[in-house]
């Protein structure tokens, strides 16, 4: 198997031991087991997991066969009481030993899967007994209760981040207000169990930009239906173009600022694009592997730029590569397991872009230009990258990036060339070529002013653009004790 350890970046990928109960920052979305599997090879969890981890992923988020959602855990009988549920799929995910946390998804993660459960249609969401989830019901409303405690109570200590449900306003007859009451019950539920749980609202579908715009008026209706009481986190997906997130996401956030939500963390639990080109919604005619490995830099810089606190790809082991399957070729694997250029983009992301403690927009659009300043915790101190690129109008162009402050920037393509390495070099940052493809960049050089020469006489423990560690000046002379070591 071909892992990042083999094409030389595990080295660089930080630990990823983690309290599986805190929130994450990169993930992966649809991790398949058992009876979902697409490859014999990839369908168990030390299969899967160690994989993961060395890619830098530490959050995954519905995981078929292994989530908590009740048409596979319900084994019948009253839902308040643990023995009527098999907790040996979520046990292996939520427990498992390699420090991944995992967001469940309450309920269900799909109406295909719940129809093939026994719901009696998409059309709305139904609890295992046919009866259609609305909580006014006091007979469903104890069972949504049962459910809820049981499982909160299970995983008390190992999940503190849930989902309630996945992309409702695809189910065409449950309406807003139903959802709205689903989230203040659920909000009940988990928080008696522990005042620390939070709820995630159900990621609103961005299968095409009109569906983000659509299902975003769809969500500021469960809002003005109360159903802000029971939500802590705000969550999107996207997959059309990557050039049009931007508005959809702006759309997203203007309108929770006008209901007053606009201080709640925001994630982004979907995000992908195809490696097989097609006609198909959500692929794209222009599809392929270098555009994909590409987008892993786009969509997440676009993302977190704009407020997103974690991120996740769709998804981790294509489905199949059937070119008109809706849903082919958004892995970071194929289905057979061979990794596609992807693979080495998102673990070159989450080993130089993780820890992020800010992420700010330099250019979004402005003169074919888009471009990101992140503000990185690694090792005492921040570290600071940049991310650019051009779009595709403009196709080639130079960037000033006047405030890097150093002689030489070190450039790398973000995506790998066929044999899975890096092509780097070396420019000033007054002249950064760009192409539609984008660039990681960090600094390499540091110029003799950006050191505060006659400025200042301590730098004290605070990073000194981009070198980790103390820094004192005495007159001219700089004196600089590395505690983390020079990034980059």
């Amino acid at each position: 198997i071909t892992t990042l350890a083999t094409l030389g970046l595990v080295g660089g990928l930080s630990t990823l031991a983690m309290a599986q109960q805190t929130a994450g920052e990169v993930g992966l979305n649809f991790i398949r087991f058992g009876s979902a599997s697409v490859n014999a090879n990839y369908d168990e969890p030390d299969e899967v997991f160690p994989d993961l981890v060395a890619l830098g992923c530490d959050t995954i988020r519905q995981v078929a066969t292994a989530d908590v959602n009740w048409w596979s855990t319900y084994l019948g009988g009253d839902y308040a009481d643990p023995a009527s549920y098999d907790f040996s799929g979520p046990d292996q995910a939520i427990r498992n030993t390699y420090g991944l946390g995992m967001t469940p998804t309450l309920f269900q993660i799909g109406g295909d899967s719940a129809v093939n459960a026994g719901a009696p249609d998409k059309s709305y969401l139904y609890t295992p007994d046919a009866e259609i989830l609305d909580v006014t019901d006091p007979v469903v409303e104890a069972k949504v209760r049962g459910y809820v405690r049981v499982m909160a109570t299970r995983y008390l200590g190992e999940v503190a981040y849930w989902e309630v449900a996945n992309e409702v306003a695809a189910y065409g007859k449950y309406t807003a207000k139903m959802y709205a009451d689903l989230l203040v019950v659920c909000a009940d539920e988990l928080k008696q169990v522990d005042p620390n749980n939070q709820v995630v609202v159900g990621g609103i579908a961005g299968t095409v930009h009109q569906v983000l715009l659509n299902h975003t008026t769809w969500l500021q209706n469960v809002i003005q239906a109360g159903g802000a009481a029971g939500i802590d986190v705000y969550n999107y997906h996207y997959y059309d173009r990557w050039d049009l997130m931007l508005s959809g996401v702006q759309n997203l956030k203007s309108m929770l600022a006008l209901e007053g939500e606009g201080g709640k963390p925001l994630w982004a639990t979907e995000l992908g694009s195809s490696y097989l080109p097609s006609n198909t919604p959500p692929h794209s005619p222009t599809g392929s592997e270098t555009e994909q490995a590409a987008d892993v830099f786009r969509r997440f810089a676009v993302a977190t730029g704009n407020g997103a606190e974690f991120v996740a790809w769709h998804t981790w082991l294509s489905s199949s590569e059937a070119p008109n399957y809706t849903w082919s070729g958004f892995g970071l694997r194929k289905s057979t397991g061979a990794p596609v250029l992807s693979y080495s983009s998102y673990g070159l992301y989450t080993s130089k872009l993780a820890g992020v403690q800010d992420c700010v927009p330099l250019s979004e659009g402005v003169g074919g230009i888009w471009a990101y300043r992140y503000d990185i915790n690694e090792g005492p101190g921040l570290v600071r990258r940049w991310v650019a690129w051009c779009d595709d109008a403009t196709g080639a162009t130079t960037f000033n990036l006047s405030e890097a402050n150093a002689a030489r920037m070190l450039i790398t393509e973000v995506v790998p060339n066929p044999g899975g390495g890096w092509t780097t070099r070396l420019e000033p940052p007054d002249a950064i070529a760009l192409t539609t493809q984008p660039v990681l960049i960090e600094p390499n050089c540091l110029a003799p002013d950006g050191y505060g020469i006659g400025k200042v006489t301590s730098l004290g423990t605070l990073p000194v653009m981009g070198w980790a560690g103390t820094a004192t000046l005495s007159a001219n002379d700089l004196m600089l004790t590395v505690s983390g070591g020079v990034p980059g």
